[in-house]
């Protein structure tokens, strides 16, 4: 819900650290969000999240564009990370998935490029936390925008069951802007 933030505000996502609205330079649309670091810390997280209930056997999959400003382009070791996280019923942590890491080695600044991780929720999932986490770390400067955010749910038929499905729930595939690895 609310994916490009068009809403021109963060109806439905939760955010923390420094994470705001803007309309500067949206891929689509008029809005984008922005992650910014605070330069004065050592580490500090900036970021948004959702939270959703999630049924058995369903596979899900968080798409995202990122870009970095060219007046704000990430560097030092500063990282974005989208990860897909899997809590029971008292909400402990359970299963965490999460794409490769987004540097500025990778992204060129000015221009959007997808991130995506998919993974099938494990046996006694009840929630699913979608998360785009931007670290800055020993006051790098930089900062990352967030555009057409997606997440999506396909629940398997019953009579097929997840393990027959797919073996193991420890093997994880995950994709930005080009072949799809896995990480078993």
């Amino acid at each position: 819900t609310n994916a490009g933030f068009e809403t021109g505000n963060f109806t439905s996502w939760s955010t923390y650290g420094n994470a705001t609205i803007q309309p500067n330079l949206p891929r689509t649309g008029t809005y984008h969000a922005k992650l910014a670091g605070q330069t004065n810390l050592p580490i500090n997280y900036n970021g948004i999240y959702q939270d959703l209930a999630t049924p058995a056997q369903a596979f899900w999959s968080l798409n995202a564009w990122i870009a970095s400003p060219t007046n704000e382009p990430l560097t030092g070791e500063n990282f974005l990370e989208a990860k897909i996280e899997y809590f029971d019923e008292n909400f402990i942590n359970i299963q965490t998935d999460i794409a490769p890491l987004i540097t500025n080695g990778i992204l060129t600044p000015g221009q959007y490029r997808q991130i995506s991780v998919s993974s099938y929720a494990p046996l006694g999932a009840t929630r699913i936390r979608a998360t785009l986490n931007y670290v800055q770390t020993n006051n790098a400067t930089g900062t990352i925008l967030l555009d057409d955010i997606a997440l999506s749910r396909t629940t398997l038929p019953s009579e097929i069951g997840c393990q027959a499905f797919l073996p193991s729930f420890a093997c994880t595939r995950f994709m930005f802007s080009g072949p799809m690895r896995s990480s078993c």
